[in-house]
């Protein structure tokens, strides 16, 4: 097979699980040979800053000289992108090659098909073992208890917050939130847990009792301490580790506590004998990238391109705009407030510029133009060129947010406008 026929396959399968079990990807697991077993794992959940903690533990580890896999999703322009070692994403024929032989033992065997999460999580993990990473950073797809990576026993578990978000899925309550992504808490395993409400926290607490895990809190075992009058700078105190005048690299106060998760996260791997120092740890927080997370590129007219991709991150970017007038291109999918996010963007715009992404999860346009209370474009890269053209005349920035796919069809459309491949800043 060709890869875009490989990759049209992989596609094909989004949305055809009606539902989620572990049973399918640890059959399929036990058939390869448990490849997830073959290398130790930092497994990260949360409603947000998952991606944010999993990018900054990579950076730490890799640049502390392990050979480390990281598998993050979803990606922004390339399939690739969701699995890496070191700054190398998986070259497209261990893709195909691996795709290809799920495919023949399934069909041998006359199993039901896996979903597009599941076979990508066993292409990564098959790629891991066999090209002996000493660790890996594995980010959840969704919620925990159910997700096809929650075949792994880490080192070191971390949830980063709770908020309501898949509740089609997940449950409507926080309770029930918190209690899909603390699945992922293994027996004996620590747990580091990030800012949210006591309710949440309960929840995760008591589940760790149960399996005996030892829990470690933002602010009761661990903390971030702001430095007054100095923005974003903090110190960090841990059980073990203390590190002074850390600057995230990360902008926005939510990425602190991202980052202090990351911070716990790496000082249980020390405990465990992993060999880190402090400069290693605080040139990596200090220098990590992670595209589409108030990122700021161009000039005349300036972008800022963030995946405020439900209502708590939207509230998050907000906050950190300080009132300025942008030209707001922006969309969300179907499952997420809409309107409510819509009305946090409200006092900041200039104009709008509305539109709905590719994917089978998208609302459509009419449904979006009625939550939203606004005209809509064809698509998001007509709604991101009018936007620019709008930019130019006023001098004001243009700001693309909501789902991850709006950033990205409006992103590789503004690195085609600068003559760019679409790269992944690492």
């Amino acid at each position: 097979m060709k890869y875009d026929e490989v990759l049209k396959s992989i596609y094909a399968r989004n949305g055809k699980s009606s539902y989620y079990t572990l049973n399918r990807v640890e059959e399929a697991a036990e058939i390869l040979g448990n490849p997830q077993r073959n290398f130790p794992v930092v497994h990260i959940t949360g409603s947000n800053g998952k991606g944010s903690v999993a990018r900054t533990v990579f950076e730490v580890l890799h640049r502390s000289g392990f050979r480390v896999g990281l598998y993050t999703s979803p990606h922004l322009h390339r399939y690739t992108e969701r699995i890496r070692i070191g700054r190398k994403e998986i070259p497209r024929k261990e893709v195909i090659r691996r795709f290809e032989r799920i495919e023949k033992l399934f069909s041998e065997r006359k199993l039901p098909w896996l979903t597009f999460f599941e076979i990508t999580t066993l292409i990564g993990f098959e790629w891991f073992a066999d090209e002996k990473v000493d660790i890996a950073v594995v980010e959840v797809g969704l919620g925990g208890r159910l997700d096809a990576t929650n075949i792994c026993t880490p080192l070191v578990s971390v949830i980063t917050s709770i908020s309501h978000e898949h509740t089609n899925i997940l449950g409507t309550k926080i309770e029930d939130i918190a209690r899909e992504k603390s699945g992922i808490i293994k027996e004996g395993v620590p747990v580091v847990t990030g800012k949210m409400s006591h309710v949440a926290e309960g929840v995760i607490s008591r589940r760790a009792g149960k399996l005996k895990s030892q829990v470690r809190r933002l602010g009761k075992e661990f903390f971030a301490i702001r430095r007054e009058g100095e923005g974003e700078k903090f110190d960090y105190i841990g059980e073990v580790l203390k590190l002074n005048g850390i600057i995230p690299a990360l902008k926005g106060e939510h990425q602190i506590y991202n980052c202090a998760c990351a911070c716990a996260a790496i000082e249980e791997l020390i405990k465990k004998g992993y060999k880190i120092d402090k400069k290693t740890i605080l040139r990596s927080v200090e220098s990590v990238t992670w595209p589409g997370r108030l990122e700021i590129v161009g000039d005349e007219p300036e972008v800022v391109f963030d995946c405020a991709h439900n209502y708590p991150a939207m509230k998050n970017l907000v906050g950190q705009l300080n009132g300025e007038k942008f030209h707001i291109v922006f969309g969300a999918l179907v499952d997420k407030p809409i309107k409510r996010m819509f009305d946090l963007l409200r006092p900041l715009g200039a104009s709008f510029y509305i539109s709905a992404p590719k994917v089978h999860r998208a609302p459509s346009l009419k449904e979006l133009a009625r939550r939203c209370g606004q005209p809509v474009y064809p698509t998001v890269t007509e709604a991101f060129e009018s936007a620019l053209r709008e930019a130019k005349k006023t001098g004001k920035r243009v700001l693309v947010t909501g789902s991850i796919f709006v950033v990205a069809e409006a992103r590789e459309k503004f690195l085609k406008i600068k003559n760019v491949d679409p790269p992944v800043a690492m």
